[in-house]
């Protein structure tokens, strides 16, 4: 056994989670060093992962491991149970296409969602969210929060078979106990 073995921990096993689409460049990264978070894509093109926090005291009272934003949310029903009353659940999270030092495009950080960016003019990458998860320490910048994002992208051109740009993707499978509880 390696002093990385115990560095490098198996990832849980993610039945619900969405694959990526064919032909696309897929990166799984933890945000280790909290928002904003910069994700170089090429030479010339980087993803930013970022909030807008307001009244930072309210970030300060939360315990860190606190989930601010799951992509799961976004296909699982609201409730007020899944939502707690902390102020954490209206993150407004956002992904930033930089160009150099240029800012040329913005998109809510949605699950399932694909794009072109930008959206305006020629296009520079598509792009789709396949999971993420934001938690309080990330907002505050804490190294090593637990936050991850995982998404797809490649340089925009025509493939066959994949969903026209804007369409949700359908939902991911549910794991054999919900289904086996919905069917019964």
């Amino acid at each position: 056994m390696t002093l990385t073995d115990h560095l490098i921990l198996p990832l849980p096993e993610r039945p619900d989670m969405r694959p990526a689409p064919s032909g696309m460049n897929l990166i799984d990264i933890e945000l280790a060093r909290g928002l904003p978070a910069r994700i170089t894509l090429a030479a010339d093109l980087a993803l930013v992962v970022a909030a807008p926090t307001g009244a930072y005291a309210r970030w300060l009272a939360l315990a860190p491991d606190t989930v601010v934003l799951s992509a799961a949310d976004d296909t699982a029903p609201y409730t007020s149970a899944s939502h707690p009353a902390s102020g954490a659940e209206s993150l407004p999270v956002r992904l930033y296409l930089m160009r150099g030092p240029a800012l040329v495009a913005s998109v809510p950080l949605r699950s399932g969602r694909r794009w072109l960016l930008p959206e305006v003019g020629a296009p520079l990458i598509e792009l789709v969210l396949l999971d993420a998860v934001i938690t309080v320490g990330a907002v505050r910048g804490d190294p090593m929060s637990g936050a991850r994002i995982r998404f797809a992208w490649r340089r925009p051109g025509s493939v066959a078979g994949n969903p026209p740009i804007g369409e949700v993707l359908p939902p991911p499978q549910a794991r054999a106990s919900v289904r086996n509880r919905i069917e019964s």
